[in-house]
């Protein structure tokens, strides 16, 4: 290949509306701005067209490459914007960056089949599998950040390249250094196995109650009546937090699948643009009835589709191109979350929510569940965590921008912001 990491978010930034419109203040700054701009533009993608007839451009291009350089991406990025109307006439921004990422995992099979013919170190090609008598094919682990890329990791699943692929919950950074500390614990201990899940993360601590609150218990079927009956999203947070970029269940604003303005009003309550999916949660056993191929996928790694029907009765956690992000979740597993979705799922016979982190881009403050944000009013009426349910008093929206209210309703129209407990 002749990219390194980060060429995706290289090439997405050379184009609205992931150009920085100003010089960051410091490097740090800078990365976490870069960082975060993979995750948004696979997002965005879904607004323009891919475009295969750009292809062969883009191989002539990358042929000029005289060697593999972490700068690669950007200059490549750079002579597209540049020379667009004569390269790629009448590609829009999401057009570019949607033809770009389809390149990307379309050179990414290209190469690694080459690489497979050739002979790439693995088991022997005269090893034979007695299910179909037939070369046993090398297994495939995917790490670093282009693992969180649900397109990438669809086509190499489908291509049939690989017996298996393992990609690890989390394979950012901070799972690289969970695995660099657990190869030393096996050179200078000599132990082979670890015990770890994906919720290892802070549990939660006790915390005042903000003035205007109040507590009182709730269970999670209590929780779930609230989601069937009202229509509004409960904040869960429950046990340790989750390691990663993706929202476990944990920490976590769930939300009824079935308002088709939910995605819009979740994505006005944390600040982010319209276009950012919401994905779905579903319990595992009824995840081949509502998604395509809905295998299980418990920390969202693959592109679901909706089956016929289901996209008209969960129309907030239907991406723009159609597909959604699916977490997959065990009734059986011990968390807070399982239990909401299965007591939700036996209400309505809808077994999806909506499911995006509860999180805020600010230090975290002692709030009303435990430790956590104290979250700007919106649609999160209830508060789930500790056997807590949290409200606050009403108000009438007003003060945001887009013609919306704090809670994302429609100015004029009445808030149904917190509210306070009899």
């Amino acid at each position: 290949m002749p990219f390194t990491g980060n060429s995706f978010a290289d090439f997405s930034v050379q184009f609205d509306p992931f150009r920085p419109e100003s010089k960051a203040k410091s490097e740090e700054e800078s990365t976490r701005r870069h960082l975060s701009v993979a995750g948004k533009a696979m997002a965005y993608a879904a607004l323009g067209q891919v475009e295969e007839s750009a292809f062969p451009v883009f191989d002539e291009i990358i042929a000029g490459f005289p060697t593999v350089s972490p700068d690669n991406a950007a200059y490549f990025g750079k002579k597209a914007a540049a020379n667009r109307d004569e390269l790629l006439p009448g590609l829009s921004n999401a057009d570019l960056i949607a033809t770009f990422q389809a390149y990307l995992g379309d050179l990414l099979l290209r190469r690694l089949s080459a690489a497979l013919r050739s002979g790439l170190p693995g088991p022997s090609r005269s090893t034979r599998s007695s299910r179909h008598n037939s070369p046993r094919r090398p297994n495939l682990v995917i790490g670093g950040g282009c693992a969180p890329n649900i397109k990438w990791n669809s086509m190499l699943r489908a291509s049939d390249l690989f017996e298996d692929i393992w990609i690890a919950p989390f394979p950012n950074d901070s799972g690289a250094a969970i695995g660099t500390a657990t190869c030393e614990m096996i050179r200078t201990s000599g132990r082979m196995a670890l015990e770890w899940d994906v919720y290892s993360g802070p549990g939660i601590t006790a915390g005042e109650l903000p003035e205007g609150w109040h507590q009182r218990p709730r269970d999670e079927r209590e929780l779930a009546v609230l989601l069937h009956t009202e229509g509004e999203s409960v904040v869960v947070l429950s046990g340790r937090a989750e390691l990663g970029t993706r929202a476990s269940g944990n920490r976590s604003i769930l939300a009824p699948a079935t308002d088709p303005a939910m995605k819009s009003r979740l994505n006005v309550l944390k600040n982010r643009a319209d276009y950012r999916p919401v994905a779905p949660i579903c319990l595992t056993s009824h995840a081949q009835e509502v998604f395509t191929p809905g295998t299980r996928d418990p920390y969202m790694l693959f592109e679901h589709r909706l089956r016929p029907g289901w996209a008209d009765r969960v129309p907030a956690i239907v991406h723009l191109d159609g597909t959604a992000r699916l977490q997959t979740i065990e009734p059986r597993q011990n968390t807070a979350t399982a239990r909401i979705l299965a007591a939700y799922a036996q209400l309505g016979g809808v077994p999806v929510l909506c499911n995006t982190s509860a999180n805020l881009r600010r230090p975290t403050t002692p709030g009303a569940c435990g430790t956590t944000p104290r979250f700007p009013p919106g649609p999160r009426r209830r508060c789930g965590g500790g056997g807590s349910r949290v409200r606050r008093s009403p108000c009438r929206g007003r003060g945001s921008s887009a013609g919306h209210g704090p809670c994302g309703r429609r100015r004029g129209r009445r808030c149904p912001r917190w509210r306070r407990t009899p």
